[in-house]
């Protein structure tokens, strides 16, 4: 019975964390081949704040015969936003800089190319929050959600995540040693082992996952 209840729980655990897996890297800056990694709209310190957007979610293209590198698209609140990007030449002393356009609504918007985080350069920050009032910004950040998330979040849910693995796999070996290992110390020392195996990999991968989220 109890190892019934084990592989129910743990199959849905797996579930859950492959869902969010792969919600966390369609949301995840990138990626990396691409002129821009992600789009940040409006200014931390600005009254409306700022709403961070994946490149994922953009439909981009190469710009053949014209002189940016790419072009991406993407629509917000019911009008296209259009990027032109490229990023700096390779003799350019800013490797992790770049240039850009904006349009949307029938203007041009202020863009540059800066860093999220010490280790994720080339958003594109739109400044000028595209004429969008705080509601619609609330509305962005909440309809892209992963993205704009505190880093601390992030690793709340990595060691939440980590602790759960190591307890289900604590208990699954434990069950599973039960009928086959008849040394009690040798069952417990096996079980632990598993468990700090598997909450090891569990954290390495959630930071590894995560990594594009903080600093």
């Amino acid at each position: 019975m109890v190892r019934k209840v084990l592989e129910l729980f743990g199959g849905c655990y797996l579930i859950l964390l492959s869902v969010l897996g792969i919600s966390l890297h369609n949301a995840s800056p990138g990626p990396v081949a691409q002129e821009i990694l992600g789009v940040g709209i409006g200014r931390h310190d600005g009254i409306e704040g700022i709403a961070y957007l994946s490149r994922r979610y953009l439909n981009c293209s190469q710009s053949e015969g014209q002189s940016w590198a790419a072009i991406c698209t993407i629509e917000i609140a019911g009008r296209p936003l259009e990027i032109r990007a490229q990023r700096n030449p390779p003799m350019h002393p800013n490797q992790l800089g770049g240039d850009c356009e904006a349009f949307y609504a029938g203007k041009q918007w202020p863009c540059r190319i800066d860093s999220r985080h010490l280790h994720m350069a080339w958003f594109a920050y739109l400044d000028e929050p595209l004429g969008l009032g705080k509601d619609q910004l609330d509305g962005l950040r909440q309809k892209y959600l992963l993205e704009n998330l505190p880093e601390s979040s992030f690793f709340n849910i990595v060691c939440l995540a980590t602790i759960v693995s190591a307890v289900l796999a604590l208990l699954a070996s434990g069950a599973w040693l039960g009928s086959r290992v008849s040394n009690k110390f040798s069952r417990i020392l096996t079980a632990t082992l598993c468990a700090t195996v598997v909450g090891l990999v569990s954290f390495g991968g959630g930071i590894l996952l995560t990594s594009g989220f903080w600093d």
